[in-house]
């Protein structure tokens, strides 16, 4: 009955298309004659009975129906990937590991790596990284063993600072020091038990489990039960925009008290790679050079139907080709910027999909997607003696009014570690960073230098300049997710549970190691290693 009831629709959606007359719509179906599944076989053979009826119309004498353009008809493939960022690519890795070989990857982009996106145009030795920079904490943690096993270059980053205060004047570091302790941003134990951290803590403890609020909130109190002048509200403001919330990309008043900062971390220090050598991209490139021929790239997913056995995969190709291929099992591994903006439809939608589907729906609406960018300036014939930030220190902070549109806060620079390139990267994220996307590349830049000017006077102006616009990317909408307010201790889990053993999901949003790359490896090998267990292959 199956294989007449699609017979009937693809007829009547083929028709609709070429306004043709089906004079013998009569044909033989014989459910013996493909494989699989009772369901899978309706479908093929539903496939094939709509091809010779629609060869067989007087009016299609010379055009045929191509069955190609909906489904590949004799290959259904054990796993469909969507996205082949570091969750798809570990996923992808995983099951080749484990002698799975009938996979395929789906990617949108034009390269492998999603967030993880290297920019080489100033020489391959000067490698800009767009997206994720960094590997957090190195002990145990698998970037770092690729890294290794690869050879690829890193710079080990000692994340030493440097503040000045509103009228451009550098703090000791004595000074430095003691503002970090004062308000307990340092992670660092101190033997006062009035910090900021302090205070959170005990607002913890007195409100009940079941409630939340968001940061900026506890904040106000904060300052008001210090009695803070203008100074420590200044320098308060900076380090809660710069040590927190530009640690989760997004605005205190958006974080939960309760889960901000909740996730475990990796000992061992923090490595850098956008050195000589070095790059994510070369990384990636590495890593998925045994899965490139099951990758296929510019290939837009638009439907997952989840309803049928086999589960179809629509998806559109550069070239603006339909097509559906057909998957035993999925690994989505989308980011939650484009789940939470519904540009992939799932049918049914995870709300009409029973209470995993229903819990599903409210992860994605709980946890935020935040948004970081970048404006990197390059100096290209500057020579060391006109280098004019302090070369031994990574991170340089100008502790002024965090409400300035246009102005740059913090800077990044790897000089030492890079070979002494003079590069800065300045760092905005939340509304400042979505709001500086509307801007030209022109005036970023300039915003941005004005902002260094502040600081060292007369600054040259860079002779290279790049920027970043990760709200405004298509196929990320954001950089990596927050525990938003209302989001709670399952949520991450709920995103990260299968589907009836047909959809399985992964990415950075679904790991307790979120907005790390290691979480979204890690969360593709969970999701991989669940389909091998389920299949019966391998228990991982």
């Amino acid at each position: 009955v199956d294989s007449f009831i699609l017979i009937a629709y693809l007829i009547k959606t083929q028709l609709k298309k070429t306004k043709m007359r089906v004079s013998n719509p009569i044909i033989y179906c014989s459910l013996l004659t493909y494989y699989y599944s009772a369901a899978s076989c309706c479908h093929a053979i539903g496939l094939r009975g709509t091809e010779e009826i629609m060869s067989s119309s007087p009016n299609n004498k010379t055009k045929t129906f191509d069955s190609s353009s909906v489904a590949t008809k004799e290959i259904i493939y054990d796993v469909v990937i969507l996205g082949a960022g570091w969750a798809g690519l570990g996923a992808a890795n995983k099951l080749l590991l484990n002698n799975t070989t009938n996979f395929k990857v789906l990617e949108a982009q034009n390269y492998v790596g999603g967030r993880s996106k290297t920019f080489y145009d100033w020489g391959e030795h000067i490698p800009v990284e767009l997206g994720s920079a960094w590997i957090q904490g190195t002990k145990n943690n698998p970037i770092q063993a690729l890294v290794d096993t690869y050879h690829v270059n890193y710079g080990s980053d000692p994340g030493s600072e440097v503040f000045y205060d509103p009228t451009g004047h550098r703090l000791t570091d004595d000074v430095k020091n003691q503002i970090e302790t004062t308000y307990g941003v340092d992670d660092e134990p101190t033997e006062s038990d009035d910090t900021f951290i302090d205070y959170v803590d005990k607002k913890l403890e007195q409100m009940p489990k079941t409630t939340d609020v968001d940061l900026q909130t506890v904040s106000n109190e904060y300052v008001k039960a210090k009695h803070m002048n203008s100074t420590e509200k200044e320098q308060f403001s900076f380090f809660l925009m710069n040590s927190i919330a530009g640690c989760d990309a997004a605005d205190i008043n958006k974080l939960s008290l309760r889960w901000f900062d909740s996730g475990p971390s990796f000992g061992g220090g923090d490595h850098y790679l956008a050195v000589p050598g070095g790059g994510y991209s070369a990384l990636v490139h590495k890593y998925a050079e045994s899965i490139l021929p099951y990758i296929q790239l510019e290939t837009v997913v638009t439907q997952v139907d989840y309803s049928t056995t086999p589960v179809q995969v629509h998806y559109v190709t550069s070239d603006g080709k339909e097509s559906i291929v057909l998957a035993k099992k999925v690994i989505v591994t989308l980011p939650l910027g484009v789940l939470k903006a519904g540009a992939v439809e799932f049918i049914p939608a995870f709300s009409k999909a029973g209470t995993k589907g229903q819990k599903k729906q409210a992860a994605i609406d709980q946890l935020g997607m935040g948004v970081q960018n970048k404006i990197v300036l390059y100096w290209k014939d500057m020579q060391p003696s006109d280098v004019f930030w302090p070369k031994d220190r990574q991170w340089i902070g100008h502790i002024t009014d965090s409400k300035l549109q246009g102005n740059m806060t913090l800077w990044y620079s790897a000089y030492s570690m890079n070979g002494n390139i003079p590069i800065l990267v300045g760092w905005l994220q939340g509304e400042l960073a979505e709001r500086m996307e509307s801007l030209t590349d022109e005036q970023i830049t300039r915003d941005a230098v004005d902002a260094l000017r502040e600081l060292f006077g007369d600054v040259p102006d860079p002779s290279h300049s790049i920027i970043t616009r990760w709200k405004s990317e298509k196929f990320a909408q954001g950089s990596y997710s927050f525990p938003k307010i209302g989001s709670n201790e399952f949520s991450r889990a709920d995103l990260a549970a299968p589907l009836y053993e047909k959809l399985f999901f992964a990415g950075e949003a679904t790991s307790e190691y979120y907005g790390m790359t290691h979480g979204a490896l890690m969360s593709g090998f969970d999701a991989a290693c669940s389909i091998l267990k389920y299949s019966g292959i391998s228990d991982c």
